[in-house]
């Protein structure tokens, strides 16, 4: 019985070596998280995991020296600016500060697209900075006329 005890003892040993490192590499590398929501940084790759299944998460995107957050709260996806272009106009950084729109969507419908620009979500979207970004387009067009 000694040696059965031994043998079992060296089996469990051997699965649990061999399998550690492979359940730690299938699980990935850890998300940082804040108060509940993933920090996924400049990783679209994660913004995508974690929106299609609705959870909470931010990812940052530089803009044309601007940078705009996304953040997944529940099934809606909300568009603001964190740090605007010096050469943004005072007048336009102080109109769009502060302000966000929300883009609703439907679970395992996440478009990876609408990071591509924080223009590209408009037509879903509702909020201040909607509001404001087509008062601005508006006023270019008649500024252009």
């Amino acid at each position: 019985t000694r040696k059965r005890t031994l043998l079992i003892g060296i089996i469990v040993l051997a699965v649990i070596v061999i399998f550690l490192p492979v359940y730690y590499w299938m699980a990935g590398p850890e998300i940082p998280t804040i108060a509940g929501v993933a920090d996924c940084g400049f990783d679209k790759g994660c913004l995508y995991d974690f929106a299609n299944d609705c959870d909470n998460a931010v990812y940052h995107q530089t803009e044309e020296e601007s940078l705009v957050r996304y953040e997944v709260d529940g099934c809606n996806l909300v568009v603001s600016f964190e740090r605007f272009s010096p050469d943004e106009p005072v007048e336009v950084t102080s109109f769009l500060r502060e302000k966000s729109m929300r883009c609703p969507y439907s679970r395992k419908d996440f478009d990876l697209s609408w990071t591509e620009s924080f223009l590209a979500p408009l037509e879903f979207c509702e909020g201040e900075l909607k509001e404001s970004l087509f008062t601005l387009r508006l006023a270019q067009a008649r500024l252009a006329r």
